[in-house]
């Protein structure tokens, strides 16, 4: 039985009431493109089932989105050309979660772009049509290899 919190999000872009270009699924986790876009081709995985945090992740939850993380930052990187990686996971409101499902951020970087990643960090954010989502995830399906 899958846990889902109609008030929720992400539970909603899994039920497909949201649109969010779907990069990778399998029964434990998928993984989507974030509407914010600070540096090209930022995705999100997060666990099939409403689970608020890191804390509450069961251990097969967790060893599905790291294994599948792997694959996609190596697409993230082919698609990119990105320096380097950030995988990034906010948990409590404390630590800057304002999704309660938790989801892990796999951020492209690139050399010189810390001011662009602080504006994002501290409230301005980079808002992608569906268009350029749907390019970018469809870009990350033809890189990744299981």
């Amino acid at each position: 039985m899958k846990v889902v919190s109609r008030e929720c999000v992400f539970c909603q872009i899994l039920a497909g009431q949201k649109h969010q270009p779907i990069i990778y699924q399998d029964a434990l986790c998928t993984a989507f493109m974030d509407i914010n876009q600070p540096n090209p081709y930022h995705t999100l995985i997060v666990p099939n089932d409403h689970v608020e945090s890191v804390y509450d992740l069961r251990p097969e939850q967790a060893a599905a989105i790291f294994q599948a993380s792997v694959s996609i930052c190596r697409a993230i990187r082919d698609a990119s050309n990105c320096a380097g990686i950030h995988q990034i996971g906010n948990n409590g409101r404390a630590a800057g979660q304002t999704v309660f499902h938790f989801h892990l951020h796999l951020m492209p970087r690139f050399t010189g772009d810390l001011a662009k990643m602080a504006l994002y960090l501290f409230g301005r954010k980079s808002i992608k049509t569906d268009v350029v989502l749907d390019q970018m995830a469809n870009d990350l399906r033809a890189k990744l290899t299981r």
